[in-house]
Order: structure tokens, then sequence, then C-alpha cells
């Protein structure tokens, strides 16, 4: 059998398996001495699509894996696939779907030469690149489009731990927050250190103000505070 290609394009379009889900895919290929589902491959550039752990594994412990070979125009169709594959998969959970959802929207744009807009035709058919994601994923266009920023907010967060600007732990606790915080964690934060504003009191902003009168004008005040309070 030839050699199986990696390409790292591919391999990092779809999040890592966690932990735990890791080991129990282990546990499950060791008990049967090999996987049980087939890993897919690119079949004109031999380039792996599905099953990169399941394949580093069995290399690893020398188990031998059936291939299955799939036919794609270009890469671009590759990840369709594969984002499509992945989110019907039953545990997806809801950050991994959105994300999935998100860079597919990224690469029908790409593959489009940017996003479709919608022509006001055909109502029954998708006039735009998110309406068209958003009916095969089963979501809202501006679901979609939230998706979207999702998904480069978690492309930059981990851009960052990988160039060791934050640390992998982190790049955890990032993750482990709500989607809105994480699109606010990934956004370039302002080094300049925030002036401190001192509270100051209705009275004090009128004797600062008073301090600033001339001699005369200080008179002047004084004499018709007391006007007004004789007045009351």
């Amino acid at each position: 059998m030839k050699q199986i290609e990696i390409l790292e394009e591919l391999r990092d379009l779809i999040p890592p398996l966690h932990d735990m889900e890791l080991e129990q895919l282990h546990r499950s290929i060791d008990s049967t001495s090999g996987p049980e589902t087939p890993l897919k491959v690119w079949k004109e550039k031999n380039i792996l699509i599905d099953g990169h752990h399941r394949y580093a594994y069995c290399t690893e412990k020398g188990y031998d894996y059936d291939v299955q070979y799939e036919s794609f125009i270009n890469i671009d169709a590759v990840k369709d696939y594969m984002i499509l594959h992945q989110l019907g998969r039953r545990n997806v959970d809801p950050k991994t779907a959105s994300y999935l959802r998100g860079k597919l929207f990224k690469n029908r744009k790409h593959s489009h030469g940017g996003a479709r807009k919608s022509s006001g035709h055909f109502d029954h058919l998708p006039t735009s690149t998110a309406e068209q994601v958003a009916q095969e994923t089963g979501v809202s266009e501006k679901t979609i489009r939230r998706d979207e920023k999702f998904a480069d907010a978690v492309d930059i967060i981990t851009e960052k731990a990988s160039k060791g600007e934050i640390t992998q732990e982190k790049k955890k606790e990032i993750m482990s927050k709500p989607k809105s915080q994480i699109i606010k964690e990934s956004k370039p934060q302002d080094d300049k250190p925030k002036k401190e504003v001192k509270k100051v009191e209705p009275f004090e902003k009128v004797l600062n103000s008073f301090k600033r009168l001339s001699y005369n004008q200080q008179i002047k005040a004084v004499e018709s505070i007391n006007t007004y309070w004789e007045n009351i």
C-alpha cells in the first residue's frame, strides 16, 4: 500500500479530540487490534481526509487498517466534505459545531471568490452563500455569520498558543468560556495603561471651579450665593 500523505492544512481543519475522547478511541482500537472504521483518503492526491487520530495511533502501534478512497476536484471540495462529515456526527458539541459551520462558510466564500449576495429572486432557493450554508446545516443565516466570527476567534487563539504568545493552559481557559467571551479574548488588547478616573463629588466640583476664579470673581460669587440663600 502506498504511503498515505498528511496535509497539515486538512489535518488542522477539524478540531482535535479532547483527552478523554482520545483515550476512548485508543481503547476501542486496542480492543480490536485496529480501527473498525476505514480511513478515508483523497484518491487523486493520496492525502488523508478522515481518521487522522486513528492513523497516528495505528502507525504507532503497528495495527493494520482499511482505506476508503474518495474523489474530489480540488481542496475546497475536500474541505467541504470533511466539515459536513464532522457535522453529521452525533457527538459534536455546540462550540465545535459552531466552529465547523463558520469554517464551512469561509471555505465556500473562498471557493466562490467572495460571499454571494442575495439577488432577491427565487425565494425558495438559497440566494447567498450564508443562506446556502444555513440551509445545509439547519440553522439561520444570522447564526452562520456569528459562527464565522467565532471560527476566526478560535483560529486566532490557536495561533497565539502555537506561537507561544499564550500558554496551552491559557488557551484551554479561554476556550472554556462562552462564545462571546472567546471572541472578545481574540481581539487585540489595548496595551496602554488606562488613566485612573478620579470620582469627584458635586461639592468638590464647585470648589474646584471656585478656586479657578479671580479674587473679585470669588467675592461676587460669594455675594450671589448669600443672596440666593437669603431669598429661599
